[in-house]
């Protein structure tokens, strides 16, 4: 069939630039129509404003001028840096509050325990927000009860939350520990607090937190524990699943974030005290005898005219001389040159401890001595000549052969490095300008001495050296 004049004006038309323009003009109100609502969607989000409960607790507190703070309060942060949220805090008590949740007056709460029953009215984040743990507290000054000896416990008065978890695991550790207790009711933590002042109960189960202490009230005993989560309104599917992702983002990005919180914000410290074995052993057992290095700077240095020691050891003793309270323990300092000699002195029983060596279980088992908890930390540089130095690689070090104290570092913070040892610390850090070594390892302090008559650059490692004290008797004190 011919093509008639008005099909050929047609078709110049579509191969026009006229047509090309409204083809795009078209394509951008499409474009406009079905991406706005999506921008205007990820905006509102953004904004997003979240009724979060609040009540006064281990986990939520207000400050005297007003500055909120808290476990549950950091980690909302934490979130609403990756969601964008706002919140708006709803303050009622914790059982309103719940009330509150299940009817979706509320969209968000945090430190709420797992139940199949709570399931059934409000959604819970997939990970973990932390772990609550229920402690037996006491009065340590005010009574007989001995975490050695649970039948201490029998016939004690003990205040428990009623119809809460803690109540409930307290019950079971009794059954499985063959204890038999009277519960008493509390109301609250001053309830808890009042009536232990009073005398109406022997202790009381609650959550662990850090708050006891100024009130003389120590941890006994670790009676049970379980994960708590953020609890989310059942109205509010969306808000949970943007609190799941951001929740992973946080994992990741910090594998050790709620044991940072933890530590900040709940660890509970015990008052200490010395048992009854304890007690015996320094009755008859005498001054405990510290050994530490003549020559180790800021640490433990003998001074030149008394011979007596300066440093952080003696700061070390004075603290500990005094915390038990009212009973002062006594101690007796014997200065060493080397670290070998003071470890065979601990061997001998010539000493009871040594201040300080490195943490290394492996070496101390080797040596059948025992290590305390850390008593601090020291930040560690290694000297260098290599233009780019990663301490993830598999680096020669070069180590004097007395310095015992370098190689427990070195093995176990690196263990892929390779130990050179040399008979100097004048050869350690000839082998390191020659290239025989690729680096030695010293305090960060000192490395700038070194540093000024020499041409090799200095380099922090990420692991400080942890000292602890060791000891061949079982006492930690």
């Amino acid at each position: 069939m011919p093509v008639t004049e008005d099909e050929k004006v047609i078709y110049k038309f579509l191969r026009s630039r006229v047509f090309k323009r409204y083809i795009c003009i078209l394509l951008c109100l499409v474009l406009y129509i079905t991406v706005l609502p999506l921008s205007v969607s990820a905006e509102e989000a953004k904004n997003r404003t979240v009724r979060v409960g609040w009540y006064e607790g281990t986990y939520n507190t207000t400050e005297p001028d007003g500055k909120k703070r808290g476990y549950s309060y950091e980690y909302q942060q934490a979130v609403a840096a990756h969601t964008g949220w706002k919140y708006e805090y709803v303050e009622e008590s914790w059982a309103e509050l719940m009330n509150m949740l299940k009817s979706g007056e509320i969209d968000l709460m945090g430190d709420i325990s797992y139940t199949e029953e709570r399931s059934t009215s409000m959604l819970f984040s997939e990970l973990p927000m932390g772990e609550d743990k229920y402690y037996l507290y006491v009065n340590p000054s005010d009574t007989d009860i001995s975490a050695s000896d649970l039948t201490t416990l029998n016939g004690k008065r003990i205040g428990v939350l009623p119809d809460t978890l803690s109540a409930r695991r307290f019950c079971e550790w009794e059954k499985s520990h063959g204890v038999d207790t009277q519960q008493v009711d509390i109301t609250s933590t001053d309830d808890a607090r009042q009536k232990l002042q009073n005398q109406e109960i022997d202790g009381f189960v609650l959550n662990e937190s850090s708050q006891w202490e100024k009130h003389n009230i120590s941890p006994a005993l670790l009676i049970g524990s379980s994960y708590n989560y953020f609890a989310v309104s059942k109205k509010c599917p969306d808000l949970k699943e943007e609190l799941d992702q951001a929740m992973q983002k946080i994992e990741k990005e910090n594998p050790f974030y709620k044991e940072d919180l933890y530590k900040r914000y709940l660890s509970a410290n015990p008052i200490e005290t010395l048992t009854d074995e304890e007690q015996n052993w320094l009755e008859q057992h005498g001054a405990v005898r510290i050994g530490y290095l003549k020559k180790d700077v800021g640490v433990s240095l003998a001074n030149a005219e008394s011979g007596e020691p300066i440093g952080i050891l003696n700061d070390y003793i004075s603290l500990a001389s005094n915390c038990m309270g009212e009973k002062s323990i006594e101690f007796q300092t014997t200065g060493f040159d080397s670290q070998e000699e003071e470890l065979q002195a601990l061997k001998d029983n010539r000493i009871d401890m040594i201040f300080h060596m490195n943490q290394n279980p492996y070496e101390a088992e080797q040596n059948d001595i025992i290590l305390s908890n850390t008593v601090f930390e020291v930040h560690v540089a290694v000297l260098t000549g290599v233009a780019k130095f990663d301490e993830n690689g598999e680096n020669t070090v070069a180590v004097s052969r007395n310095n015992l104290l370098g190689k427990w570092y070195i093995s176990f913070n690196y263990p892929f490095w390779k130990i050179k040892e040399y008979d100097s610390s004048a050869e350690v850090e000839k082998a390191v300008h020659s290239g025989e070594a690729d680096c030695f390892v010293v305090k960060a302090g000192q490395s700038l001495k070194t540093l000024a008559n020499s041409k090799m650059h200095s380099v922090f490692l990420t692991k400080s050296a942890i000292p602890a004290l060791q000891s061949p008797e079982k006492i930690q004190h």
